[in-house]
């Protein structure tokens, strides 16, 4: 992933080791989020959704409230404290974007929003309206 200043000026760029599929063996990968998830989390997400070349990966969202998507907490903050008073004030510092799509999910989440992969990206609902996110995750894996 990579980060954007306010002006726009790219920032730090945050690199993992690559691996081979073959080492794991996996025939799909099927990630389960929900409303909690957030920040690094829906990083990993993104940049697990742009290097799918295989289409390997599924993102199987848990409903909150109607809502089918995650947190969608796509800034970095540095938090400043005053080791006087013990007040402390939080400024955001950068934008987080997914590293070939540069999709930002801020304020928005994780969502079948996302058209790019709206395909890789399913509600865990069933025609009578909603199952639980692990169960609908899970039969995926056994199908």
């Amino acid at each position: 992933m990579y980060t954007k200043n306010k002006n726009g000026e790219v920032g730090d760029r945050f690199y993992s080791l690559s691996s081979k599929k073959s080492q794991y063996n996996f025939s799909q990968i099927v990630v389960l989020a929900d409303k909690d998830t957030a920040s690094a989390s829906e990083a990993l997400i993104g940049a697990m959704l742009d290097y799918d070349s295989d289409n390997l990966v599924k993102v199987v969202l848990q409903q909150n409230k109607s809502i089918y998507a995650s947190f969608g907490k796509g800034i970095m903050q540095d938090t400043i404290v005053n080791n006087l008073s013990g007040e402390a004030i939080k400024l955001t510092v950068a934008e987080i974007f997914w590293p070939v799509s540069n999709i930002s999910i801020h304020g928005k989440g994780i969502s079948k929003a996302i058209s790019l992969y709206n395909s890789k990206i399913f509600e865990s609902k069933d025609s009578l309206g909603e199952i639980d996110g692990l169960n609908y995750a899970v039969n995926f894996l056994n199908n």
